[in-house]
């Protein structure tokens, strides 16, 4: 898969981890530079040159995203992860490809920092050195939200474009048995021979979810993301930590043995070279030695890889956490450190490509009922189930929904019943608003509180994806307040948006269409959802004339004989009508035709009608809920 990150993926990720408002309008890229302590390196030297292409696409699109001002913010590095941001940031109009602090303290124009992070919505920190620490922090007293980046390079792009709902959905699991557990139990294999056992207090501690998902003020997380974490309990309250036990961890060829207690590394048992550092280190810096956090990374069964950058490596398994705690809710901070540069907050990650001669032969929760749950055995996660359930909005109109699931199962590879995708589809047309009259004003009531809560009705059944087979239902007015609703519900669930993902069919499926026409209802044609939509893929949009809408709107909506009234069979009238609408788009230069109410493919089912390509909406979106949920059951397009 294609290394560089599209305008159009940028725009979308943007989109689906920070869940923009209306108030938002301010976004900054923050980015460290080198200095005489820290020299720069190559992966450093081309972050910076993608976060300025970044800069450019954000400046370019920012209105798309509902933004006002797009900032670019660079600062000196601060020698190792999680210490403390510097007094001053600085921008700066001429970009050196070699920059560095010294460049910037000569021409840039300095800025108190926390002044000017104060002034954003929303922050991407894609730095070297980590800051998540720090804008921990800030997030909660400022109200931004943050994603950071820390060690970001090209070759984690494939894991930004993974399904961040259903990731989120795992981390959830997790994090709930993390709230309910006051022990964890963890038995540690060295060279299938040597058997180690901890136990992690995590009384009086929340889970933690970090799924990539990051719509609230307040908050800031990594990205890419896909963990559960948990502070273990550090004893500050009146009673003393129970964690105790033994941790090895491999260190080249060395394993070296921890031993731990009252959540602290208090002695080495191993001996060898990296066991005396160790040592050394536990003596002249106790807080290095302090068990700051237990995570479940969850993207190993997405198909991610390690690529040896903490970022990506940590959420792909078990790792336990040494050093700092304060950003993640723990009592260990700076202050309780010696020095500024020993602040750390140093991750120890169990996958066999980081410490091949250490396996994790079990993890346990226990809770206060005393029940334990394992959660993973002999390296592998026993609680996630594989869910497949493609949910359909119904009755939107109800033709069209039983339309889309007859174009799902007939876009899926299947030998037999058994083989097909699970569909749940649920029609309550009489409690969702017509869509048209809410947009042209003839309609008080929004239709999107009934279609959000039909979602959340499909997402209780088992449904992880959602399509609407409604082109109206996604004019911003009805569609953003469905988002709206479900983010306030808390739901995992993916909602795919119809018009974006026929942007996508056309332009995967048709190389050089440049002009489109567009057919669709009233309600959609004067909220230009698809000339708006189509321009972000570099479209030209062509619409009928008054007198071609009008005859359009009578073949779906006329009582006697539009698609809406007569489904099955439509009705010659409404037919021809379609038609004669389509040969006055192509007489304007249409090359394709978007079928852009979901009635329409019910009359119309050819592929070509003249010259125009007929682009079927329902067809792409069923399209991308199989590819969704089971890539491999997607039949290869046929559009001969």
């Amino acid at each position: 898969m294609s290394d560089i990150f599209s305008a159009q993926e940028l725009l979308h990720l943007i989109k689906t981890v920070f869940s923009p408002q209306p108030v938002d309008k301010n976004i900054a890229l923050i980015v460290d530079v080198p200095d005489e302590t820290v020299p720069d390196t190559d992966s450093w030297q081309n972050r910076r040159q993608m976060v300025y292409q970044w800069y450019n696409i954000l400046n370019k699109e920012k209105k798309s995203l509902g933004l006002e001002n797009v900032s670019l913010l660079f600062y000196r590095n601060v020698h190792s992860n999680n210490a403390d941001l510097p007094e001053n940031c600085y921008e700066i109009k001429n970009i050196r490809e070699n920059l560095d602090f010294n460049c910037l303290a000569k021409q840039g124009f300095s800025a108190l920092f926390e002044k000017r992070l104060a002034q954003q919505h929303i922050i991407i920190a894609p730095t070297q050195f980590s800051a998540t620490a720090p804008l921990k922090m800030l997030a909660k007293k400022h109200g931004f939200r943050a994603a950071t980046m820390p060690g970001f390079s090209m070759k984690m792009i494939p894991a930004l474009r993974l399904d961040w709902v259903e990731i989120n959905r795992c981390v959830k699991i997790v994090k709930k048995l993390l709230d309910e557990s006051k022990y964890a139990a963890i038995e540690f294999c060295v060279d299938n021979q040597e058997i180690y056992n901890l136990k992690l207090d995590l009384r009086f501690r929340p889970g933690h979810a970090s799924g990539g998902l990051i719509p609230d003020p307040g908050c800031a997380g990594n990205l890419p993301s896909g963990e559960s974490y948990i502070v273990p309990y550090e004893g500050e309250l009146t009673e003393p930590s129970r964690s105790s036990g033994i941790i090895p961890v491999q260190f080249g060829d060395e394993i070296v043995i921890y031993r731990i207690e009252a959540n602290k590394a208090v002695g080495i048992l191993s001996n060898g070279e990296i066991s005396e550092k160790e040592k050394n280190k536990l003596k002249l810096e106790p807080a290095y030695g302090n068990l700051a956090e237990l995570g479940f990374g969850v993207l190993r069964p997405f198909g991610i890889q390690p690529v040896g950058v903490i970022l990506i490596d940590e959420k792909l398994g078990l790792h336990i956490a040494f050093g700092r705690s304060d950003h993640f809710g723990g009592s260990v901070g700076a202050k309780d450190f010696n020095k500024p540069e020993n602040v750390v907050h140093i991750d120890r990650i169990y996958i066999p490509e980081t410490q091949p001669r250490i396996q994790i032969n079990s993890v346990l929760l226990e809770n206060d009922q005393g029940t334990f749950t394992t959660i993973i055995k002999d390296g592998q996660y026993t609680i996630f189930e594989e869910r497949t359930v493609i949910g359909i909005v119904g009755g939107v109109g109800p033709y069209a929904g039983l339309d889309l699931a007859k174009k799902i199962f007939d876009q899926t590879i299947a030998a037999g019943d058994q083989e097909h995708l699970s569909i749940a589809i649920l029609s309550l047309s009489a409690k969702i608003e017509d869509r048209t009259l809410f947009l042209l004003g003839e309609k008080s009531t929004n239709p999107a509180y009934a279609i959000a809560d039909v979602i959340k009705q499909l997402e209780k059944i088992g449904a992880v994806v959602i399509g609407i087979p409604c082109n109206t239902a996604h004019a911003p007015a009805i569609f953003d307040k469905i988002l709206n609703e479900l983010l306030k519900a808390s739901t995992g669930i993916k909602l795919l948006h119809m018009i974006e993902e026929t942007g996508y069919f056309i332009k995967s499926n048709f190389a050089g269409l440049k002009n489109i026409g567009i057919l669709s209802t009233i309600g959609t044609y004067k909220t230009e959802i698809y000339p708006l939509g189509l321009q972000k893929f570099g479209f030209n949009t062509i619409i009928p004339d008054k007198i071609g809408q009008n005859k359009l709107h009578n073949a779906i909506y006329n009582p006697d004989y539009g698609v809406k009234a007569k489904s099955n069979p439509v009705t010659d009238n409404a037919k021809q009508d379609i038609l004669e609408v389509i040969a006055g788009l192509e007489k304007l230069g249409a090359e394709a035709v978007v079928l852009g109410c979901t009635e329409i493919p019910l009359a119309i089912t050819e592929n070509k009608i003249g010259n125009c390509v007929i682009i079927d909406p329902t067809l792409s979106l069923a399209r991308a809920l199989i590819a969704e949920v089971k890539p491999a059951k997607l039949k290869p397009l046929n559009i001969n």
